[in-house]
């Protein structure tokens, strides 16, 4: 747990393809929910596609050594953990009819958590001393990866549920967004 993820796909680790093929899949998902997510508003949609590119180069510019790294593979790196932060903020819906996942207050809290883990990981990343810097790395990496499959399948039950609700004949969101004062 103490080497960096990268590390395990370096052209001279035993683990670069098990690694390398889990990068893939992880890019071909963000890719996938760029796409299909469509709860999420386009600038959050096109940031996924951005972070399956991102992920796809970073695991073609591979580490040369366990011990060395280039600077492609860190730019790749540095901007899919990057991304991988501010998305929530840019799937913003103000729309009731939306999860409270993808309103303003889960997206800005989300965004804010994200960005602390991924600052707190880049801040480890640059020290020379660091230690731990491998389990950092697969904490954020899981909570950046889980966070947005909670939030599909969040939304998903919360539009089925609304489906069911002006199916049944209650049109439960035009209540609640319904204007108080007015009568």
């Amino acid at each position: 747990m103490e080497q960096p993820i990268s590390d395990l796909a370096a052209d001279d680790a035993p683990t670069q393809l098990w690694v390398s093929i889990a990068f893939l899949i992880g890019g071909t998902a963000n890719i996938v929910t760029g796409i299909y997510a469509r709860s999420f508003n386009m600038a959050a949609r096109i940031a996924f596609v951005l972070n399956g590119i991102f992920t796809y180069g970073l695991t073609y510019f591979t580490t040369p050594t366990q011990t060395t790294s280039s600077e492609e593979h860190r730019l790749f790196a540095v901007s899919a953990f990057a991304i991988s932060a501010i998305w929530p903020i840019l799937a913003t819906r103000f729309d009731r009819r939306y999860s409270i996942l993808i309103r303003p207050p889960g997206t800005i809290a989300a965004t804010v958590v994200l960005l602390l883990m991924t600052t707190g990981l880049l801040f480890v990343w640059i020290n020379d001393d660091a230690q731990g810097i491998g389990l950092y790395q697969r904490i954020v990496g899981i909570s950046q990866g889980l966070w947005p499959l909670i939030v599909v399948w969040w939304s998903y039950f919360h539009e089925q549920r609304l489906t069911e609700d002006v199916l049944g004949g209650e049109p439960r969101i035009s209540q609640s967004t319904k204007d108080n004062y007015v009568s």
